[in-house]
């Protein structure tokens, strides 16, 4: 499998943590990107090849890209960079793999099924913190409460994101809200719900997001009511709200440009030591018209879990466990693929006990 895989944005935040667990693992993969300086750099820092390229050259198909048989994508926001690169990776009967959590992207590639079945390779979005460990939970909720209805999860990072996640949010922040209601995607308001969320650790509040899960839950369960939440501080889930109402005026180029300036003068993404002492949860409640069921799985922290996935789902679609076409990471690797990383650990939460699974 050496250097079968290439690693578009290796030099971003996320990218470089998945290089180094590719080389963890005794892996050679190859670099790529836009920018040449970038790349150089980390290649003379981890010895491993690089490709430098624009997403829109001709010869991504016929050149470029061909050589290999996985292209792991890690290059956000991905609304602008991964459809065309899937698409030269399906017409070329490559696996493509991105980490996003953008609905609006998984709904995009889900539309690339047929002709990635009809040449034998895999699609499959989201293979990492989002939204890898919530789709196996939802799905594991789903095998335990086949009647459900309806999904409530609630995300709770525990540590600060990075700026490519900061970019994203601000992106997808100035098309406002979606949930899934009746297996459509309908628009509201930003932070037009919010709920006290107990994490077993801290009771937490968690205002609504539009966020990746609302299209890869419905693809790997067909459950047709969706929200996503994601815990804030009071103060923050306050200006959500706020923000939300007046989202006309927010979004706006003067407003929106001071928030793009402010996130490029954030750190990169949380340190080592941070990311080693942080940890994640997810809640997800599903329910019927009478009755629900509640879920709780604690997981290391977001960016180091990302990492770890990406690099291991690349792996495996690269060595054909995948069967070729669409995929989301539970229908692609089964609902209990998550619990295959350290430090995971799940539990059914009972009237304010929990079972561990």
């Amino acid at each position: 499998m050496q250097n079968d895989i290439l690693v578009y944005g290796s030099y971003g935040f996320t990218g470089n943590l998945t290089v180094d667990e590719f080389q963890r693992r005794g892996l050679s993969v190859t670099l790529a990107g836009r920018n040449e300086d970038k790349l150089k750099q980390q290649s003379e820092k981890t010895g491993l090849p690089y490709l430098v390229f624009e997403l829109n050259t001709p010869e991504l198909t016929t050149i470029i890209i061909s050589p290999f048989k996985t292209v792991l994508n890690c290059a956000g926001p991905f609304r602008y960079t991964s459809l065309r690169l899937a698409k030269a990776c399906v017409n070329s009967s490559i696996n493509y793999l991105n980490v996003t959590g953008e609905f609006a992207v998984i709904e995009q590639l889900s539309l690339l099924d047929k002709k990635a079945q009809q040449n034998g390779c895999v699609v499959l979005p989201g293979a990492g913190f989002d939204v890898a460990p919530s789709d196996c939970l939802i799905a594991f909720a789903q095998n335990k409460f086949p009647g459900a209805r309806t999904i409530r999860l609630c995300l709770s990072l525990g540590g600060r994101p990075s700026r490519g996640t900061m970019r994203t949010s601000l992106s997808q922040f100035k098309e406002g809200g979606v949930i899934r209601s009746r297996g459509l995607l309908t628009p509201v308001r930003i932070a037009h719900k919010s709920y006290k969320i107990d994490f077993r650790d801290k009771v937490r509040t968690c205002v609504s997001i539009p966020w990746g899960d609302i299209s890869s839950a419905f693809y790997s369960t067909q459950i047709p009511n969706i929200e996503v939440y994601m815990a804030m501080p009071n103060r923050f889930a306050r200006l959500a709200k706020l923000a939300g109402l007046f989202h006309g005026i927010v979004k706006r180029k003067p407003f929106s440009s001071f928030l793009a300036s402010w996130v490029e003068r954030q750190p990169e993404g949380p340190s080592l030591s941070e990311r080693e002492k942080g940890g994640s949860r997810i809640y997800v409640t599903v329910n019927d018209i009478t009755s629900r069921k509640s879920f709780l799985l604690k997981t290391p922290e977001a960016y180091t879990l990302t990492a770890q996935i990406a690099a291991d789902a690349a792996i495996r679609v690269t060595a054909d466990t995948v069967k070729p076409g669409f995929h989301t990471p539970s229908t692609a690797f089964g609902m209990n693929y998550i619990m295959k990383f350290k430090g995971v650990e799940r539990h059914e939460l009972v009237r304010g006990k929990r079972n561990r699974l």
